[in-house]
């Protein structure tokens, strides 16, 4: 069996050959198509056609974004600067992309992963912005990310002792 599809835009025509009578394939892109199946034997001799087809193709919707977890409250690293971070994993997702941000808007990493949890190391005591997509196998990210803050503590409660009633000469 032989498929002819036609984008009925650009007139851009893509042939397929199949063994069976379903045709599973992706396509460029969404929009209206015009098929013919065109029939061979052995030897390679039409043996009939169709008339066209008017197939409508409709784009996939978008993956949600995961949520980071804890889904309720802070997100707090340990004292250390390390923070362990995980999130909802998210059906259809090929990998997230998970990007960190100062508190001053400098991008600090953009990375791809394929799991749904990940180790931030040597964290500066701060607050950090931090966003999360999913990127489905036909690397279409998520439309909007899931943002949220990672708040690393201070190492230590300590301060220095407070000086009173000191006289310098």
């Amino acid at each position: 069996v032989h498929w002819n599809l036609e984008d009925e835009v650009n007139g851009t025509p893509q042939s397929i050959e199949t063994s069976d009578r379903v045709l599973s394939t992706k396509l460029a892109k969404p929009g209206h198509y015009s098929a013919i199946v065109e029939a061979f034997d052995k030897q390679g001799r039409l043996m009939g056609k169709s008339e066209p087809l008017a197939v409508s193709v409709l784009q996939q919707p978008a993956l949600p974004a995961p949520e980071l977890l804890p889904l309720e409250g802070q997100i707090v690293s340990r004292a250390d600067g390390r923070g362990e971070l995980s999130w909802t994993s998210i059906s259809g997702a090929k990998e997230y992309e998970l990007t960190v941000t100062s508190h001053d808007g400098k991008e600090l990493l953009k990375n791809r992963y394929s799991q749904n949890k990940m180790t931030l190391v040597n964290l500066m005591p701060g607050e950090y912005s931090l966003n999360i997509i999913s990127i489905d196998e036909n690397g279409r990210a998520s439309e909007k990310p899931n943002t949220r803050s990672l708040i690393v503590p201070d190492k230590s409660n300590l301060r220095a002792p407070a000086m009173k009633k000191v006289k310098v000469k």
